[in-house]
């Protein structure tokens, strides 16, 4: 008996329509991803030797969590395999950059995702850099094409630390080291072709908020700490835009 591959057999899936569906909200194609997925993971390859792709359903463990991006957990099921493949896909969408009052700096969310598909497919390879297995990218086009990220789930080893959470000490110390290595790269590395993409006119709502919120700050720190540096403090946020 001889075993045909998948594409020798007819396709990656079990119903052909399935490979021509997108993924919920977004313009990508299941067929894209099955197929990031078997020119780049090494896991999926040998979870499906020679299956059809029977489903591959999603689950956004994004929403509530601050993601700017859609962030959905997908599973893939094999003909012949009762386990499961789990991977995430990070999208933003094509229209996100539409100024709207609803989302005004949508325009920054396609910079920002076009910088980490830069960074994903050009500095991740940083040694000692803590970056998750991506298995396949691409950039956001507005009104175009939705900016894709596709990479290895870590929700059974991983966890998030909620923005209103502290660190522990463990965890501020990984985190120190890993901007070490940043820097250190960048130091040695000066031509790295890394050009500012955050205006200060898209950040400005941040130093809006300022006053109100070291006003809170002062109310339970101890003076000592801020005391003597407070006309300094509040000189450099009104001028943060000339900075």
């Amino acid at each position: 008996m001889v075993n045909l591959s998948a594409e020798e057999s007819g396709g990656d899936f079990l119903e052909k329509e399935l490979g021509g569906q997108c993924f919920p909200k977004t313009n990508t194609e299941h067929s894209w991803a099955i197929q990031c997925l078997q020119n780049n993971c090494e896991e999926f390859r040998n979870l499906r030797q020679n299956s059809k792709i029977v489903n591959a359903t999603t689950k956004d463990i994004g929403v509530g969590k601050a993601f700017v991006s859609n962030v959905l957990k997908v599973t893939i099921s094999f003909q012949n395999n009762t386990e499961t493949f789990v991977c995430i896909l990070k999208v933003t969408n094509a229209n996100i950059s539409t100024r709207s009052k609803d989302l005004p700096y949508g325009h920054l969310a396609v910079s920002l995702h076009n910088r980490e598909v830069y960074f994903i497919n050009k500095l991740s390879d940083i040694k000692g850099l803590h970056v998750p297995p991506c298995y396949g990218s691409k950039e956001c086009i507005p009104l175009k094409q939705d900016g894709v990220i596709l990479m290895q789930y870590l929700g059974n080893s991983h966890g998030q630390v909620e923005y209103f959470n502290s660190l522990t000490m463990e965890q501020a110390q990984s985190v120190v080291d890993q901007i070490f290595l940043l820097q250190s790269h960048f130091l040695v590395s000066p031509n790295a072709d890394l050009k500012p993409i955050v205006e200060a006119k898209d950040i400005a709502f941040i130093f809006n908020e300022f006053e109100t919120n070291f006003d809170l700050v002062k109310q339970y720190a101890p003076e000592e700490m801020w005391k003597e540096t407070e006309d300094e403090i509040y000189s450099l946020v009104s001028h943060a835009s000339e900075i």
